[in-house]
């Protein structure tokens, strides 16, 4: 469906389309009532004189009525007309020759100067009106005015705009049907005049909505009556899209599967997914962004739509819900933004009847999606919340940023609404960092911020999968610093090329220092102690070929104990590990994740790893020369492999996971 609008006004028309209405829009209500005299007022009695008063006489009799009835006089709209004819809409109607329209999949757009037809805002700079059309069984009382009413009801116009007149019912081009008349103000602090008019056809509905400044009711206001009563429904002709030259993919996704990505401007993003015939699933979008507006499209091998044509319902969440698959084979969920509109995006995939609905959010609540950033405001003694949808299997990084230093405190519930950090965390008098969270279960989780004592105070929450949820790994490893070891610290050694970011946290129970370096020539790049706790650092490598580096974990001023060292980086990055480290890994496109370690001859490295996913997974053990010198493949999908490998001689050997068939999934990695 096509929009031309993002006032709230127009906003209420497209929403309409998420009954499976294909109703909205803007229109118009029959000519004005003519005002009632006013009362009549106490007129004085002249006192009485001697001068007679002449008795009363008949009123002449008014003049018989003629065939021809006279309309009061108003302001006649243009004579002018054009007709828009939606063949698939099955509607019709007229506005004047001078206004501009277009109309997609049953959608119609009509403004008074061309120029509105692309703007952001046309309804604040002229005239401007669309249609849709759908049936009439959606609404629970096909009564015109009742109709009417339900739509301002169901979809809360009251909330930001009062209707001022109507809903009254009336003829329209020989149908029933009703108008209202809508006031209020948008986004952007103009005043709105509206005038919203349904016609009913039997089984076939339409609405028309127009909208203009308040500054031009008189002139906009007559032709919006007039196109009313020319709109007329029909029954509509189905019309089958075309083939489309679909982009290429950019991944295979699985039902279950939460992607995060990006639309560029003008740009398309194209997923696809393997389905059986009869399988029924849920695709769900939602822009993660205002400035993205997404159109969402399902197409088979030939690029032929499986969903009669680009969905376009709403101006924020997108759903394909119970889609039953034709045909077995590879599909393509193709996303793009409306007009050309860019911006990120989530999106969902699952058999139908398992996304859920985000739990009613306390006072103050929102919705928030990964990848975003979004500004938050404490004034008074209740906290503000966001909530965003999570999968089993997703680590996850939450920050709340205050400004001007408030002390501010940050807690994450689970589906079932009780905390899965622990929480409230209140580690320092600045930022709350929780840091790669793994998430246990699908659901929606609530991030909750609140003022320390009662403080008040702006601040910014950002959500995030650890790695942008794309192929890498997650290293976990406890570590202990002793007063010999405090100065020099203990080094966790990675190589990358130029351009990779490589993010490291900190968490001791002493006052720690992070640093990165250069190991091949000793050079200190970055050093970060923002606290007496917490600390971290997102480091991007400089441009340059593949280099070694490491952090660093110190003591301030020779202090030392224990801490949890976490470092997070693309499957680009080759980690160095030690015994004792734990990796949360995600295979990348090849099937295959690569390893550092330093082995000592004659000590023993024992090597597990373990999936939840259907993976067949493999070890190898090599040498620097690409020498495999031990295997383990016994288990089948979904079963854990262990392989124990004595060293033999001193040096550096490499640990190979791989997905035997490709498949793509998550495993757990552990040394011992």
């Amino acid at each position: 469906m096509k929009k031309q609008n993002r006032s709230p006004l127009l906003l209420l028309t497209v929403a309409l389309l998420t009954l499976g209405l294909l109703l909205a829009a803007c229109g118009g209500a029959e000519p004005t009532p003519t005002p009632e005299p006013p009362p009549p007022t106490d007129t004085p009695v002249p006192p009485p004189t001697d001068t007679p008063v002449p008795p009363p006489t008949d009123t002449p009799p008014p003049p018989p009525p003629t065939d021809t009835p006279v309309p009061p006089p108003t302001d006649t709209p243009p004579v002018n007309l054009e007709t828009l004819d939606s063949a698939e809409g099955g509607y019709t109607i007229q506005f004047p020759g001078n206004w501009f329209s277009s109309e997609t999949f049953g959608f119609a757009t009509i403004a008074s100067a061309e120029e509105l037809m692309d703007s952001p805002d046309p309804g604040e700079e002229g005239g401007v009106v669309v249609v849709v059309s759908g049936d009439t069984a959606d609404f629970s009382d096909a009564s015109p005015a009742a109709a009417l009413q339900e739509v301002i009801d169901d979809f809360g116009i009251t909330d930001d705009m009062e209707v001022v007149e109507g809903p009254t019912e009336m003829m329209m081009n020989g149908q029933p049907g009703a108008w209202a008349i809508i006031k209020g103000t948008s986004d952007n602090g103009t005043p709105l005049f509206s005038y919203a008019a349904i016609a009913i056809n039997g089984e076939r509905t339409a609405i028309m909505f127009g909208v203009t400044p308040a500054d031009t009711e008189k002139e906009f206001r007559p032709i919006f009556e007039m196109m009313a009563q020319t709109l007329t429904v029909t029954e509509p002709i189905e019309v089958t899209a075309p083939p489309v030259d679909v982009p290429d993919s950019l991944g295979l996704l699985l039902y279950g599967d939460v992607i995060n990505g990006e639309i560029a401007a003008d740009g398309a993003a194209v997923w696809t997914f393997l389905g059986v015939a009869g399988e029924t699933i849920d695709i769900i979008v939602e822009p993660t962004d205002d400035q993205l507006d997404v159109v969402v499209d399902v197409v088979d091998a030939d690029g032929n739509s499986i969903i009669g044509g680009e969905l376009d319902d709403a101006f924020d969440l997108e759903e394909v819900r119970g889609l039953s698959l034709p045909s077995s084979g590879e599909f393509s969920i193709v996303l793009r933004g409306f007009a050309g509109s860019g911006g990120p995006y989530q999106l969902t995939i699952m058999e139908a009847g398992t996304a859920v609905a985000p739990p009613p959010l306390p006072p103050g609540g929102s919705t928030i999606a990964y990848g975003n950033t979004v500004p938050g405001s404490i004034t008074g003694d209740a906290g503000v919340s966001w909530s965003f949808a999570g999968s089993a299997g997703d680590f996850v990084n939450v920050t709340a940023a205050p400004f001007d230093g408030f002390d501010l405190t940050l807690d994450i519930l689970g589906p079932n609404g009780l905390s899965v950090v622990e929480g409230p965390i209140d580690g320092s008098f600045d930022t709350e960092h929780i840091r790669t969270l793994e998430l246990l279960e699908d659901g929606f989780y609530t991030i909750v911020v609140e003022g320390f004592d009662g403080q008040i105070g702006d601040f910014e929450v950002t959500v995030d999968l650890v790695n942008g949820g794309l192929p890498g790994n997650i290293l976990f490893a406890f570590g202990a610093l002793d007063e010999a070891d405090s100065a020099s610290g203990q080094p966790f050694p990675f190589t990358a090329s130029g351009g990779e970011m490589v993010a490291a946290y900190l968490d001791p129970d002493f006052d720690a220092v992070l640093q990165v370096y250069n190991d091949d020539t000793d050079e200190l790049l970055l050093e970060v102690d923002d606290s007496t706790g917490f600390e971290e650092i997102i480091f991007i490598t400089p441009e340059s070929d593949a280099t070694n580096y490491y952090f660093n974990v110190v003591g301030f001023e020779g202090d030392f104990g224990e801490y949890n060292f976490t470092m997070a980086a693309s499957d680009l990055v080759l980690l160095e590990l030690a015994y004792g480290d734990e990796i949360v890994g995600t295979f990348n496109t090849d099937g295959v994740m690569t390893y550092a370690f330093n082995g000592t001859a004659g000590n023993t490295l024992e090597i597990t790893v373990a999936t939840n996913d259907e993976v067949d997974l493999v070890i190898d053990i090599l040498d620097v020369d690409d020498n495999i010198l031990d295997s383990a493949d016994v288990e089948l999908s979904g079963g854990a492999e262990t392989l124990t490998f004595t060293f033999e001689t001193d040096g550096l050997y490499f640990i190979n996971i791989g997905d035997f068939f490709q498949t793509g999934g998550a495993f757990s990695l552990f040394l011992n």
